[in-house]
């Protein structure tokens, strides 16, 4: 159990602690240090942990937690590879979350990303977001208007994507998702270099 965190003294606080498997920080609003709980593999097995009034400023939070399975957040931001490498990370409940830092959930283990369970808020993903995440089969985002580069690259089982406010799709955005069948994207006006570049 944690309190009274200075965040700006614990970067990487518990980094590569491999035993953690469970943490409580009892202060009602608080600030995730930078690399927080990178490489705490053991966090969380089987379990849903729940980050609530929890924010994010600096990233790599939980990068390479590859036993953290399923999340709740109501942060309204992630900053860059907050979750990357989190590769069993298959849940997950975002409903404030409006803005997704590059790579942040790169080589997660979603197989869907979607608008009515997961993200009914998000507007604007950075590069490689949701890159190379092997298991992921569908894309649903009603309000992401804007999406970095290789966003949804080398997602190679994806088959649908909807992004039906999207006004720009950036380069790389769908780089070898050899498997991608339908794309609906309405409102974009502009397809970046090698936007669907080895998309058999």
């Amino acid at each position: 159990s944690v309190s009274n965190l200075d965040h700006a003294n614990t970067e990487g606080m518990f980094r590569g602690c491999e035993s953690l498997n469970r943490f409580v920080i009892s202060d009602t609003t608080i600030t995730i240090p930078g690399s927080a709980f990178e490489g705490c593999v053991s966090l969380t097995n089987n379990t849903s942990i729940e980050l609530d009034n929890f924010r994010f400023e600096h990233g790599r939070e939980f990068y390479g937690c590859t036993g953290l399975d399923a999340i709740v957040i109501t942060a309204p931001s992630l900053p860059a590879s907050t979750f990357q490498g989190c590769a069993s990370l298959k849940q997950i409940v975002a409903s404030e979350l409006t803005v997704i830092g590059d790579r942040a959930f790169y080589g997660t283990g979603f197989a869907n990303v979607d608008s009515v369970s997961q993200f009914p808020q998000l507007e604007e993903i950075g590069a490689e977001a949701f890159a190379n995440c092997k298991s992921l089969v569908t894309v649903s985002l009603t309000l992401l208007e804007g999406a970095g580069e290789g966003a949804f690259s080398g997602c190679n089982v994806m088959t649908t994507v909807t992004l039906p406010e999207l006004v720009s799709i950036p380069a790389k955005m769908f780089v070898g998702d050899s498997s991608l069948i339908t794309v609906s994207i309405a409102k974009a006006t502009s397809i970046g270099k090698a936007a669907f570049q080895n998309c058999s």
